[in-house]
């Protein structure tokens, strides 16, 4: 048999990304400290990652951010500033889509970052992956924690304290075996107990002109 040829084989390429913050508020003025992504090329983490913190130019970090991420202010005060990280990060995900856990707030955190600074918003499909997570498991709880407790996958460390490429890797492992589900439904039996979801259907979403499942 012929081998393939290369050239035909489709690539599916995604960034897992991920960002951490002063708090959780834009509208109150609260800033990006930490922009992360993670690489998954058919399936597979690729190992190419980005990652950078970033000044969020003299807005002090809430304790309660603190406690989550363990970000001190000392750790990004002489950080780049956002409009220098982001292009760069612009440059190494080129057009492929992203991958995010709550999708609207680090995007949001992101596209306020770009208005500061005069910068254009995020152009890449985005997708939220809290929504495959509630349709493969409607109505239970769809945190990154709880869904990779499912999958085998929970981090215990992650639980205490997580950062911007821990987060992106610990979720790039959940969205392989995320795609492998909406694909499989049955194969979920090998992975959790509990009741099959009801709702395994496979809305398209074209997003910016990029076109593909809701996997």
């Amino acid at each position: 048999m012929p081998a393939s040829d290369p050239q035909n084989q489709t690539v599916e390429r995604f960034w897992i990304a991920d960002t951490e913050t002063t708090g959780l508020s834009v509208e109150d003025g609260d800033r990006i400290i930490e922009l992360g992504a993670v690489e998954v090329v058919n399936r597979v983490r690729t190992g190419r990652t980005f990652h950078s913190y970033i000044n969020p130019e003299g807005r002090r970090i809430s304790y309660g951010s603190f406690e989550a991420h363990g970000i001190h202010d000392t750790v990004v005060q002489d950080a780049p500033l956002f409009g220098e990280v982001y292009p760069r990060f612009c440059r190494m995900v080129g057009d492929a889509p992203l991958v995010i856990h709550n999708a609207p707030f680090d995007v949001g955190f992101i596209n306020d970052a770009c208005r500061r600074d005069g910068l254009p918003p995020l152009p890449n499909p985005i997708i939220n992956s809290i929504d495959t997570a509630s349709l493969i498991w409607p109505g239970r709880t769809v945190n990154l924690d709880a869904v990779a407790g499912r999958l085998g996958l929970f981090d215990p460390e992650r639980a205490k304290k997580h950062d911007a490429i821990r987060d992106c890797t610990l979720l790039a492992d959940v969205w392989i075996r995320m795609l492998a589900l909406r694909e499989n439904p049955q194969s979920q039996n090998d992975l959790f107990a509990g009741p099959q979801p009801s709702n395994m259907t496979s809305p398209a979403v074209a997003v910016r002109g990029w076109s593909t499942k809701l996997l």
